[in-house]
């Protein structure tokens, strides 16, 4: 480590030279906590909804398999039968991506679509 970093030179220049250090310093830190901030409120609303989403997926999940031992006792196993009835999903799911403070963060969208069946 050099001794002109250490040590400041005691003059006016030097001054002003360690004021516009410490100014830059400043701003950088406040860009820095600005996008940290953005961030974090950005993951927060995803976990809120990454938790509701559990819930109801829980709940949508106990009712399919429900259905499902319903209508296998009703109709025998038609697994198969409904495997290759089917040509296209019927959920596509699209991958984009959204800019938050600088940082790209993917962002997925669901599509329904209710007519698959022939």
């Amino acid at each position: 480590m050099s001794a002109s970093s250490s040590k400041p030179v005691p003059s006016r220049m030097g001054l002003q030279a360690l004021q516009v250090k410490q100014k830059g310093a400043k701003q950088g830190f406040n860009l820095l906590k600005k996008k940290s901030d953005a961030l974090t409120a950005k993951f927060r609303g995803m976990l809120k909804e990454i938790v509701t989403t559990k819930k109801a997926v829980g709940e949508e999940l106990k009712a399919a398999s429900f259905a499902l031992a319903k209508a296998t006792w009703a109709a025998g196993d038609f697994r198969s039968q409904v495997i290759e009835s089917v040509k296209r999903p019927a959920v596509t799911l699209k991958v984009a991506g959204e800019n938050v403070a600088g940082v790209r963060l993917p962002v997925f969208s669901m599509t329904h679509e209710n007519s698959v069946f022939p």
